[in-house]
């Protein structure tokens, strides 16, 4: 017969007459003194129909490797956070057979057998409450000896999600016990960056890696298809521009459209086969950026100073016009402020042109251009009037 039965979550440890409440990992008791089973492979086989896949490897060291490596094709920053846990998951624990954890009420549920109880295994300390001479993790050996290595590594997993549960404020861990399955199977290995992406949001966390890119999405804007349309950069960069605490915006196909530069007080890039200084400014924040077509090449970047482009096979400086230089994807220049007097030649006539002008695709002038627009896939963007 089986019953549901809340599982206990969060647990206190008596020592000494004072106590300490923590959170941790769960396992299945069905009869004393025999083997006991992680409570999240439990629940993820029994009441979900997710399947344990953690390799072929022997002991759970090789098996949470497994899972890591595993996890870093599709999200490369999460497995090197967890790796670096790992490794300093044993110089971090308290192991102790005597005493117990006295169980708290929580709200989760799982169905078990009648003749099985639910038994606290670990709980794991915040960063605000490891004082001196403390542990992170604290583990009965006593149950950790009775469990099959598959559940250790899968027990060791689960303190390493819950870690980062803890940075994004979770106070229990049924979204745990579910991550931990699905990075525990096979599956995981088929997500795309979105699929990641919808399971990341789904257990509450903030970080991924969409599309090689990791971000933050706490605060992120989607496309109408769900794909990830901007985030927050955590890591990664585009040159020597990095992305951390930049706006990164991205096409509907996950492909790179813009870096925002509000905050960037200045950096030199190599592009056009020249050095050419940014800088972003946050008055014009809707042309403040680096821009990409879809292909990867650039749309528009806001510069400090100018830069040589040829123009009819001549060398001319440009400089922005009210934010940025553009360009089609050709390369040719789009829009900007020529700082030296071009000799424009069209139809056997030639007049001298300076100031801002706006080119068509094959670089012949667009007369009399009272609107500049940057195209994106998503909006036709009017960014300045120009007068000419």
């Amino acid at each position: 017969m089986l019953t549901v039965l809340s599982i206990i979550l969060s647990s206190s440890l008596t020592f000494a007459g004072g106590d300490w409440v923590g959170n941790g990992g769960n396992v299945l008791e069905c009869a004393s003194g025999s083997q006991v089973q992680l409570l999240d492979y439990y629940e993820g086989q029994q009441q979900r129909h997710i399947p344990v896949n953690l390799g072929s490897g022997v002991s759970y060291h090789e098996k949470v490797l497994f899972v890591l490596s595993r996890l870093e094709v599709i999200n490369p920053s999460r497995a090197d956070k967890y790796k670096n846990w790992f490794a300093t998951f044993d110089a971090e624990t308290q192991w102790f057979s005597e005493g117990k954890f006295l169980p708290i009420r929580d709200s989760g549920a799982v169905i078990i057998p009648t003749d099985c109880e639910i038994r606290q295994i670990a709980i794991q300390r915040p960063q605000d409450l490891i004082m001196p001479g403390d542990k992170r993790y604290l583990v009965d050996l006593r149950l950790w000896n009775r469990l099959s290595e598959q559940d250790k590594a899968g027990l060791i997993l689960h303190e390493l999600i819950y870690r980062e549960g803890i940075e994004n404020d979770q106070s229990s861990s049924p979204r745990v016990r579910y991550f931990n399955q699905i990075l525990s199977s096979v599956a995981v290995a088929s997500y795309s960056s979105q699929q990641l992406m919808e399971l990341v949001r789904q257990v509450g966390f903030s970080e991924t890696d969409y599309m090689g890119v990791p971000v933050n999405i706490k605060h992120a804007t989607y496309h109408d298809s769900g794909a990830l349309r901007g985030a927050l950069g955590i890591a990664g960069a585009w040159k020597n521009i990095g992305f951390r605490n930049k706006w990164i915006g991205f096409f509907e196909s996950g492909r790179l459209e813009h870096i925002s530069m509000d905050s960037l007080v200045g950096i030199t890039v190599e592009l056009f086969g020249q050095k050419l200084e940014l800088k972003g400014e946050r008055s014009l924040a809707p042309v403040s950026r680096i821009s990409f077509y879809e292909d990867g090449s650039v749309a528009a970047i806001p510069l400090v100073g100018s830069m040589e482009v040829i123009l009819q096979g001549q060398k001319v400086r440009v400089a922005n016009v009210h934010g940025a230089v553009s360009f089609w994807p050709n390369g040719q220049l789009q829009a900007g402020t020529l700082l030296d007097s071009w000799a424009y030649s069209e139809n056997g006539r030639t007049q001298s042109v300076s100031g801002a002008v706006e080119l068509d695709v094959t670089g012949r002038l667009i007369p009399n251009s009272y609107h500049l627009f940057l195209k994106t896939n998503s909006a036709e963007l009017e960014l300045y009037r120009l007068q000419m």
